[in-house]
């Protein structure tokens, strides 16, 4: 156990203690709130070790003959592999950094293909990611653009 949860632990004992002279009530009260806080210290913890690693997504663009790599993660993402299949394409980055887009042109019309991703971060751990490029589907990335647009 971490230090910190230690002390969470046993200071929410010994407040929980202190508080049974007064209210059986307040033992409970104070040891929900003791759980409540160790909880809280361990999930944040937990969800910042899983965000901080490269995501990557791919978009296609207008035309169908090019698209759009994108890494949406906290981290950079290193020796980026793609491969597009039927196609027998493959393209190689060497970096992508957070929120960083990279184009990329083709002669051949995508249509409906995959995309395959492998790609480490900068610890070495490597990924490997599987997406589908859809013809029908054609959107301009925009990351500033609502989810859900309400006025229009």
């Amino acid at each position: 156990m971490k230090k910190n949860y230690i002390i969470v632990f046993f200071s929410g004992v010994l407040i929980s203690l202190f508080l049974y002279l007064i209210s059986a009530y307040l033992t409970a009260t104070g040891l929900i709130v003791t759980g409540t806080l160790a909880l809280l210290f361990f999930m944040s913890e937990s969800a910042e070790n899983i965000m901080q690693r490269p995501i990557l997504s791919a978009y296609p663009k207008p035309g169908n003959k090019s698209f759009t790599v994108v890494n949406l993660g906290n981290k950079s993402a290193l020796d980026i592999s793609i491969k597009v299949l039927p196609h027998n394409l493959e393209f190689f980055i060497t970096n992508l950094n957070s929120d960083e887009n990279y184009d990329i042109e083709c002669e051949k019309f995508l249509g409906n293909s995959r995309v395959f991703f492998t790609y480490s971060d900068d610890k070495g751990k490597s990924y490997e990611k599987k997406l589908e490029l859809k013809s029908d589907i054609v959107t301009d990335y925009d990351p500033t653009k609502p989810l859900i647009p309400i006025f229009e």
